[in-house]
């Protein structure tokens, strides 16, 4: 968010959910914007809860949307600030975030309706070869 370089243990926790998180889409019969969405609201929920990011229930959320083993995010979790996590959470949200619109925008190019442009996809179709 501020830019500032990420502390060993808060870059290899973003890490570690980003890609977990990456490969669980592409394995999951979910649509990943569909995913991203469920993931980034638990996520938001928890930040507004009282609990904020000082226990581990953000973790949980963290750990099930990257398919993570809970001890292993936890190790790098414990290391970091509150300050470092509020940072991490962002990136990752923004991660999810990316993910989830790169592959909405990819099935909207595949299977889009193109009738906004006066076109079918029939004749978007012929004039892409």
């Amino acid at each position: 968010m501020n830019g500032k370089p990420l502390s060993k243990a808060a870059d290899d926790l973003l890490r570690k959910v980003v890609q977990g998180f990456q490969e669980s889409t592409e394995h999951s019969i979910v649509d990943p914007w569909d995913l991203s969405y469920a993931f980034i609201a638990d996520i938001r929920r928890i930040e507004m809860s009282s609990e904020d990011l000082k226990g581990d229930e953000v973790l949980d959320v963290l750990a099930m949307a990257s398919n993570v083993n809970y001890i292993e995010l936890k190790e790098d979790w414990d290391k970091l600030s509150i300050e470092e996590r509020k940072e991490v959470v962002h990136r990752i949200i923004e991660a999810m975030a990316s993910l989830g619109l790169m592959s909405a925008l990819g099935t909207i190019a595949i299977y889009g309706d193109y009738s906004f442009l006066g076109l079918d996809k029939y004749t978007v179709k012929r004039r892409i070869r």
